[in-house]
């Protein structure tokens, strides 16, 4: 599958925002794969099935510009993503079929953003 680097990222806060705002306990979600980088939420109780186009089972979605491909962070009530957004981005994200590691040639000017989002409403803080 071959996703636009937005919806790379979309997928990436739904996944989390599923994992967390469902929760029975409050978890954190403050590194790659959550806690003690297990990869695992308990007592998720996650959905089997969700639609972006329907919206079925989406809390919210939001776009985000440029290239976000960190691990969101999730901190109490809030969800932190990071992004670089390039002055001239022409090359755009490129993956190969088991993903294409060599650099693009885009040589300009790039500024770094941290969002921070309400995990659970989606308003940007």
């Amino acid at each position: 599958m071959n996703l636009k680097p937005i919806s790379r990222q979309l997928l990436a806060i739904l996944l989390v925002v599923f994992m967390i705002h469902t929760s029975a306990e409050a978890q954190e979600w403050s590194q790659f794969r959550g806690h003690k980088a297990m990869g695992i939420a308990e007592n998720a109780n996650l959905p089997d099935t969700w639609d972006l186009k329907t919206g079925d089972n989406v809390k919210w979605k939001i776009d985000i510009p440029g290239l976000g491909l960190s691990c969101p962070v999730i901190w109490d009530d809030k969800l932190f993503i990071t992004t670089a957004v390039s002055e001239d981005d022409n090359s755009g994200f490129k993956t190969g079929y088991f993903g294409n590691v060599d650099p693009v040639n885009d040589t300009s000017y790039h500024e770094w953003k941290v969002y921070c989002f309400d995990k659970n409403t989606g308003k940007k803080l």
